[in-house]
């Protein structure tokens, strides 16, 4: 039987790869934000509709921000496939604790909508 301090230590493990997997997701956003804008740059260049102020736009830079963002992807996937399955033996483990903080949850956002609702 696991004690409380090696749930603990699990419940931080799974703390630290959510925050990861949360970093991973930003990173993506910002790597396709700048990729798009990099797009429409290039688009805006070719058609002739960026003006003066529109700087020349690097094809192989574009095509390394690409590439990293792939690769950030990937790594994303790889960290919330990892956590899916450490969540899933959490649950395999401690069905009915499961079953308590699901409940929680549910009854916690329930009261949020209710709440926001009446505004």
């Amino acid at each position: 039987m696991t004690t409380q301090t090696e749930q603990q230590d699990e419940l931080d493990a799974l703390k630290d790869d959510l925050a990861a997997l949360r970093d991973d997701v930003s990173a993506i956003a910002a790597s396709l934000r700048e990729f798009v804008s990099q797009a429409a740059q290039a688009k805006r260049a070719d058609d002739g509709t960026g003006g003066a102020e529109t700087e020349p736009v690097d094809n192989e830079a574009a095509e390394n921000q690409w590439r990293e963002f792939k690769r950030k992807l990937e790594e994303t996937r790889g960290h919330s496939q990892q956590t899916m399955q450490d969540v899933s033996k959490e649950v395999t483990r401690h069905p009915l604790a499961s079953i308590a903080v699901a409940f929680g949850v549910g009854y916690v956002t329930a009261k949020l909508f209710k709440l926001l609702s009446w505004r």
